[in-house]
């Protein structure tokens, strides 16, 4: 993976070759720059747009090296969006003098930049690269470079940045075992590089775009969410305090908001570490005033600004970096629970509230802005509770996918907090053949946990004399053996403090009794194993000894927690939780038990969370969802006292309103096929004539009604003229369906030979027809305008392009007709057919082809790509027969008067680009920098014309010249002249400044690429 992305222009080529020296100088080898050795750069031959986007996706920060060179590059323009667009860290150096106030705001106002020319101590490199860079001396600041090399250690990803041991506990074990791992052993977390610089280039994203505001880490049981986001995302947003202000991360259990992880020890935490005092006491009473949470959490920001505002001291206040609140929240899945609903559903509402923008005009732009992140961990299986809950209705979240560490990655794993305690000064070898033994046990379900597991044991057991062995790890009985050999050195002296039964019988016994169903369940929906949170109390008291001896094995976890909006410190309880789910798979025992009672266990939570649900809407018979053989299991379960007891007074007074409920029920359906049946007969003994064909019933009910009717009867008569009558239409279906069969199975292999998505079958059966879907054609009046970019109209965000100029004056004398919409693939591929039935070739004598669509989906409304300029005027002239008029490509001049609308103005809807009202890289719409929108996406301009501003360059019959010359932009160039076309229009590729109904493009008539289309123009008044 390159960790940094050098963008440069070509001016600076030397600039570029003597920062990279410097960055291997001091340790970051691993580096893209286009202008190295192919390793590094781009290989001979490569595309490259293709390569610089696909390595910017892999890049973790992106230097910039600004120059007047680079400022007036709209290509460099266009890295430095995209580097935004893709939310990487981004520095600015300045190579050469270059007056700030002339570069994009963006860069001097979020990002800090490094001047590396102002400085007497100097830096100085001797570079060459032939045949681009002739031999060359150039020198850097010091001091530029010191605060240069200071950002990158700062934005470092790599657990080598980060301290061990962590300054306030020296002693701190390496290996964390089966607890997640917390921002202090970031130092430590191995594995997740790849997913680190997604996800934190995705929050980059979400914060710059201002859209989604939730991002979901989804996730399998075991596969180290918690971890992920605790030690992988966090540390890292805690270092770029500039942009993000995350507060400690906050875990459900049964108190979300005032349990010992909950929101308001997490507020209480920000404020102290920002140098402000505020009491749980009085952030609970804030909380419970409107917009309660939204005050405090700008409280916070103020604070964080007041923080960093020294960095910022030459900027202006307006143009200051607002750090955005990130709330994270560990295992959501908890607050699903019905054990912690008394505050989840308060939190959700608090939750929506700030996420959410409220229905009105009055919505400022600072509020968009001020929305803080919040980041979820949860299981996969339990998302579609949380995806559900009614408060969060309106919040449209991210979803964000982490799999299993591969196994390729397992030996960072092992050895990786093992150099880094060696490097600490804290000598840890692990032996080669060790790890080796490793990567072969470390295999199926839940093998990273066993494997985090197993290390921690192998460090407390044998880390002392500074190594890890293969017979050390045999000893201890391996990956798989390794809990059950923990519980039963557990147990091995029963007479110790606290005191256990001696027989294995009893133990087990009473170890049933406390994990089932207190600590263990079984989610009803997915099978799933949960573990549970419960309170210590609330276990059986002669199962407590047991359980003190899996807390002193780190198997079970407990902790204080208030459990109500009211309760003192002094009030909190005891919890008990299991270490990890894993151990609900891996401990056979404990398995065993779960698969036995799996039914009882499914029902138990059922009953739970529909009691709860029952209880929140009042109490009526629309929330009683158990009945018939459902209703039967949950009652079931009553009979036993330790599910009983944990069901309480809710959970039976629940059972007993759906009992008389479906007694009710029961007894009102008793006969009702009977009645259905005498209903219908009669109904059909009243018609006449054909009418009687349409009252008779179909296979479901004649399945249903059978053997009701006596042999006499006239409801048997009325059901033998319903069997005849179904048997003749099922005949005559199978035969329909039969011949509808063979065609879609002839077209569908046509389709598959011709590379075309399966709706293609469909329609090349109604081309035989003679169905030939067509453009729509809008009329676009007479008029006068001024073409070419005028200072003032068109230069909203950079100056007027060389080739935008002179202006002049145009008349367009007569009004004429032009595709409402780019041609789309389903028209242009019905031309396509025509051409190929017809045996037409191209221009260049070679077959007709269906063009690429880049495996997009929709393909028969998106613009048709891939096609070149001698295509599309083929198109057009066969357009023109079709419809019996004269058709062809606009001529430069046309496109731009169509494309402004009657507007004076650089885009059809004003002088300011927004969101979201076009297609292009950056521009707030669902397929920026990605991909062409189907046509119609957006709305039209004042001539009723979609998609003039982006999606994708559209092809003119003009030829191309440096300077906008007005003879040359209202004629059509011959077909066979080989000079450039003019382009107009932009793309879903580049920035909003190439979206200006001003801005020119040119290519090669007979290049083809994925953002080019075109549009027809008929009846022309320029002849």
């Amino acid at each position: 993976m390159s960790k940094i992305f050098l963008s440069h222009s070509s001016y600076n080529n030397a600039h570029a070759l003597a920062l990279a020296c410097w960055l291997k100088e001091n340790g970051w080898d691993d580096y893209f720059l286009d202008v190295d050795e192919p390793a590094k750069g781009l290989a001979p031959g490569e595309r490259w747009q293709a390569s610089l986007k696909h390595a910017a996706h892999r890049c973790e920060a992106v230097i910039f090296l600004i120059s007047p060179a680079w400022r007036d590059s709209r290509w460099c323009q266009a890295e430095f969006l995209l580097a935004k667009q893709l939310g990487k860290a981004i520095f600015g150096v300045l190579v050469e003098a270059t007056p700030l106030e002339t570069l994009p705001k963006e860069m001097t106002a979020e990002w800090q930049l490094c001047d590396l020319v102002q400085g007497a101590k100097r830096c100085t490199y001797q570079v060459s690269h032939d045949p681009i860079v002739p031999q060359t001396e150039v020198s850097f600041a010091d001091a530029g470079l010191t605060r240069l090399k200071i950002g990158l250690q700062r934005a470092g990803l790599d657990p080598a940045s980060f301290p061990w041991p962590p300054h306030d506990d020296p002693k701190r074990v390496p290996y964390r075992g089966m607890k997640p791992l917390e921002a202090v052993d970031a130092a430590v977390f191995f594995g997740r590089d790849a997913a680190i610089v997604h996800g934190l280039d995705t929050l980059r994203a979400m914060q710059e775009q201002h859209i989604e505001r939730m991002l979901v880490i989804l996730g399998a049981s075991g596969s180290g969410k918690s971890s992920f986001m605790r030690a992988g995302l966090w540390p890292r947003l805690m270092r770029d305090d500039l942009h993000f202000l995350p507060l400690p991360v906050i875990r459900p259990e049964h108190a979300v908001l005032n349990g010992p992880a909950g929101l308001i020890a997490s507020l209480e935490t920000a404020f102290n570490d920002l140098g402000q005092t505020k009491t749980r006491a009085s952030i609970r009473t804030e909380l419970q005033a409107p917009n309660g949470l939204m005050h405090l959490l700008n409280e916070l920001q103020q604070l964080a600004c007041t923080r960093i505002s020294a960095a910022f001291s030459s900027t202006r206040e307006s143009e200051k970096p607002v750090p955005t609140v990130v709330i994270a929240i560990d295992q959501a899945e908890e607050l699903t629970s019905t054990e912690g609903r008394k505050e989840s559903e308060p939190f959700l509402a608090m939750l929506a509230e700030n996420l959410s923008l409220p229905e009105s005009d009055q919505v400022t732009l600072e509020r968009i802005k001020n929305r803080p992140l919040v980041i979820v961990t949860i299981r996969s299986d339990a998302y579609e509770r949380l995806q559900t809950e009614p408060s969060l209705e309106d919040i449209s979240p991210r979803l964000f996918d982490l799999p299993p560490i591969s196994p390729k990655q397992y030996k960072t794993v092992i050895e990786g907090p093992a150099t880094r305690a060696t490097a600490a000064g804290h000598k840890l070898t692990v032996e080669s053949k060790l790890t080796e033994q490793l990567l072969r046990d470390a295999e199926g379900a839940d093998a990273l946990p066993l494997l985090a597991f197993t290390l921690e044991r192998l460090y407390v057991e044998y880390g002392s004399d500074g190594d890890l062995r293969l017979d050390e790890y045999n000893a201890m009985g391996g990956v798989r053996g390794s809990i059950e050999a923990v519980v039963e050195a557990a147990f091995a002296e029963p007479g110790r403090q606290p005191v256990v039964p001696a027989g294995k019988a009893e133990r087990n016994a009473l170890l049933h009794k406390a994990f089932v169903p207190w600590l263990a369940g079984v989610d009803p929906h997915t099978s799933e194993r949960m573990r549970k949170i419960a309170r210590w109390d609330e276990l059986p008291p002669e199962t407590h000894p047991l359980l003190e001896r899996l807390i002193e094995v780190r198997l079970l976890l407990r902790d204080r927690c208030k459990l109500d909006y009211g309760m003192q410190e002094s009030e909190a309880v005891e919890v008990v939780e299991v270490a990890h789910e894993a151990l609900l798979r891996q401990w056979n025992m404990l398995s065993q038990w779960l698969d036995d009672d799996e039914i009882d266990l499914k029902a138990l939570e059922s009953v739970q969370r529909a009691a709860s649900d029952w209880r929140k809407h009042g109490g009526t018979d629309t929330w009683l969802v158990h009945g018939g053989a459902r209703l039967v299991a949950a009652e079931r379960i009553c009979a036993r006292t330790d599910f009983n007891r944990l069901l309480g007074e809710a959970g039976s007074a629940y059972l007993t309103a759906c009992r008389a409920k479906e007694d009710q029920l029961q007894r009102a359906l008793k006969g009702t096929p009977e009645y259905d049946l005498k209903d219908l007969t009669q109904k059909w003994q009243k018609r006449t004539g054909l009418k009687r064909l349409f009252g008779l019933v179909g296979w479901w009910k004649l399945f249903r009604f059978r053997g009701l009717a006596s042999p006499e009867s006239l409801e048997s008569t009325f059901l033998r003229w319903s069997r005849a009558r179904a048997s003749i239409n099922a005949l005559v279906l199978v035969l329909l369906i039969a011949f509808l069969t063979q065609v879609l199975i002839q077209s569908a292999d046509w389709a598959k030979e011709n590379d075309l998505t399966t709706e293609y079958a469909l329609f090349k059966p109604l081309w035989v027809l003679g169905y030939t879907p067509k453009p729509e054609l809008v009329e676009v009046p007479a008029g006068q305008f001024t073409m070419g970019c005028l200072e003032g109209r068109d230069d909203v965000a950079y100056r007027c392009g060389s080739d935008e100029k002179p202006v002049h004056e145009v008349t367009i004398p007569k009004p004429f007709l032009m595709g409402k919409h780019e041609v789309t693939f389903l028209e242009y591929d019905t031309f396509v057919w025509h051409m190929r039935q017809n045996g037409n070739k191209r221009k260049d004598g070679s077959e007709w082809l269906y063009p690429d669509d880049e495996n997009w989906p929709d393909r028969l409304n998106r613009p048709v790509i891939n096609v070149n300029w001698h295509d599309a005027q083929a198109y057009t002239r066969w357009l023109g027969q079709q419809t019996g008029q004269t058709c062809r490509l606009p001529t430069e001049a046309e496109w731009e008067y169509a494309a402004r609308g009657g507007k004076a103005t650089a885009y059809h809807w004003g002088s300011e680009f927004g969101n979201n009202n076009a297609n292009c890289n950056n521009c707030g719409s669902d397929w920026d920098g990605d991909m062409t929108a189907p046509v119609g996406s957006f709305p039209a301009n004042p001539y009723d014309l979609h998609d003039m501003s982006g999606n994708v360059w559209e092809w003119t019959c003009s030829g191309y010249s440096d300077e906008l010359v007005k003879e040359i932009a209202q004629q059509c160039l011959q077909a066979d002249s080989t000079k450039n076309r003019v382009l107009r229009g932009g793309s879903w590729y580049y920035d909003p400044n190439l979206m200006r109904a001003s801005n020119r493009h040119n290519d090669h008539p007979v290049d083809r690429y994925y953002d080019i289309v075109f549009r027809v123009l008929c009846l022309s008044p320029i002849e």
